[in-house]
């Protein structure tokens, strides 16, 4: 296993986690005005369950497009494959994905409260 398989990992790890675990998106692009992110705003505050941004997607359109932006594991695969082939080449690019998965749980796990 090279560096190249940690680092594309290691990236593709804390992007989900930041993507399905925070709300840090939802913030960066709150300003954009567009009426999903009205919404969300709306939603969270009448909510009394913790749900973050890719939770309130899934609820409000649940088809295919969006289950597969919410689950960390299909979102992992395609995200490693997509900085594998964009030219941060790789020797293995399945130990990047089973890499990346095992980083996202353990940071899920670390976070835990």
């Amino acid at each position: 296993m090279s560096i190249n398989d940690f680092s594309i990992s290691f990236i593709c790890s804390v992007v989900v986690y930041i993507w399905l675990r925070t709300d840090a998106f939802y913030e960066y692009f709150k300003f954009t005005k567009l009426k999903i992110f009205k919404d969300y705003g709306e939603f969270k505050s009448k909510t009394p369950v913790p749900l973050f941004f890719p939770d309130f997607l899934i609820i409000k359109h649940p088809n295919f497009f969006f289950k597969l932006i919410t689950c960390p594991i299909c979102l992992s695969i395609y995200f490693t494959c997509a900085l594998y082939f964009s030219g941060m080449k790789s020797v293995n690019l399945f130990a990047s994905v089973y890499l990346s998965w095992l980083l996202f749980f353990v940071l899920e796990k670390l976070n835990q409260k």
